[in-house]
């Protein structure tokens, strides 16, 4: 068989294997990363509109063929690093949202403990109605209204310094909801509530996707739950 050219011997596959394995450094961050593969995916674009094009020279083709088989080597290096810094930050941003739900529901339980009432305190005085409020629910020794439910939520907001993100509070949020406008108003919510709840059940059971978000998702439906629960007790009484 004659020889290829010499200039043309290293498409060979034989001479394809024995070339050394070029070193790809990859980015130290997530970002860089992201912006590299951008450049490369705009780069190979770029690289194939010229070798399909027939009117350029052969050289400046291959050329630009052997430099997509070169960007084409180092996207495939990078692209298992982007997902293995992805995972980490996924993890990171977890354990970051984990500290902050545990912190969180130490503050909540703080507030709980006994402690004299200072009399000139503002919020000692708002600590010690809020234990009152809490205590005299879970005893069962008063029936808290909508608005007095919301008000404790606030109150404890207040004191722990940041609205309530995360679930298991002290007392479970109680919205209050609008009164309907008419029974077929509320039966058309009834059915949004349905269709709605469907889709958040399928975010909150995802095992695939980020922990917080199913949080959200778990927390929409609870509010969902209780917006159902208020319109069939408001249609039985109609």
């Amino acid at each position: 068989m004659p020889q290829a050219p010499k200039d043309q011997q290293w498409l060979r596959p034989a001479n394809m294997r024995r070339r050394p394995r070029r070193v790809i450094e990859r980015p130290a961050t997530l970002a860089e990363t992201q912006q590299r593969l951008k450049a490369i995916r705009a780069l190979i674009r770029q690289h194939q509109a010229i070798v399909t094009d027939t009117k350029r020279p052969y050289l400046e083709r291959r050329r630009a063929s052997q430099a997509i088989e070169t960007l084409a080597e180092e996207r495939n290096a990078l692209v298992p690093w982007l997902q293995t810094l992805q995972e980490r930050e996924r993890q990171a941003r977890n354990e970051s949202r984990r500290q902050e739900h545990v912190a969180l529901m130490a503050r909540i339980a703080a507030l709980n403990d006994d402690e004299p009432v200072d009399r000139t305190n503002s919020e000692s005085l708002l600590r010690a109605a809020y234990r009152l409020l809490v205590g005299l629910a879970k005893a069962s020794r008063v029936t808290l209204s909508a608005d007095e439910y919301a008000l404790t939520d606030l109150i404890r907001d207040v004191l722990v310094g940041t609205p309530a993100q995360f679930p298991d509070p002290i007392i479970a949020v109680r919205p209050v909801f609008e009164v309907p406008a008419s029974a077929v108003a509320a039966r058309e919510r009834l059915q949004e509530i349905k269709q709605a709840s469907t889709l958040l059940h399928q975010r909150a059971s995802d095992p695939q996707g980020d922990a917080g978000d199913r949080k959200e998702a778990q927390r929409a439906l609870d509010r969902l739950a209780a917006e159902r629960a208020h319109l069939r007790a408001w249609l039985t009484q109609q």
